[in-house]
């Protein structure tokens, strides 16, 4: 972890900044089907997101 304390910032800024917009867009949601099925897109959107993140930090080019 203390290997590379840059990457951890731009890892960690990159997490903030996604998080936001992903806030931002489904800021509001109503509470009805739709507005719940949306909830669930914008949580797999986010998971999907951080575990690429992960995987590809694994990747040397």
């Amino acid at each position: 972890v203390t290997k590379e304390p840059m990457l951890i910032k731009v890892r960690f800024l990159q997490t903030i900044m996604v998080s936001i917009l992903i806030g931002v867009i489904y800021f509001g949601q109503n509470l009805d089907q739709d507005g719940v099925m949306n909830i669930n897109g914008a949580i797999f959107m986010f998971l999907t997101n951080m575990t690429f993140q992960n995987i590809f930090a694994v990747i040397n080019v």
